[in-house]
């Protein structure tokens, strides 16, 4: 997942690179992705993580609004963000990722 979001190699994600990362979910071009877009897309990709999908959209969607807009991912990059220096680098991503799904595998403990 990292290195496809790093999509120039080098070695950081960087905030035009995340927001690149969302924008095929956004199918109507409109700059925002509903839960509809974000579902539907993944469910696609990778349908036996629905309920993980599902959750992760919850995580992103900070104002609940069922939307991702920019306030969304200025969110999910501060987050990653450990340092705070604008980028997110492997280690914080990794970092980020395996926290994040350890508080939610219980979603694919069921499955």
């Amino acid at each position: 997942m990292f290195l496809q979001t790093d999509t120039d190699l080098s070695g950081d994600i960087d905030r035009p690179e995340l927001d690149a990362s969302f924008r095929d979910y956004d199918t109507d071009r409109n700059g925002r992705v509903s839960r509809t877009e974000y579902l539907t897309y993944l469910s696609i990709h990778t349908p036996s993580l629905a309920a993980l999908h599902d959750a992760l959209f919850d995580i992103y969607d900070v104002d609940n609004d069922h939307i991702l807009d920019h306030h969304d991912y200025d969110n999910f990059f501060a987050l990653m963000d450990g340092n705070g220096n604008g980028f997110v680098s492997h280690f914080e991503y990794v970092r980020y990722w395996t926290i994040l799904l350890q508080d939610l595998e219980h979603l694919h403990l069921d499955n």
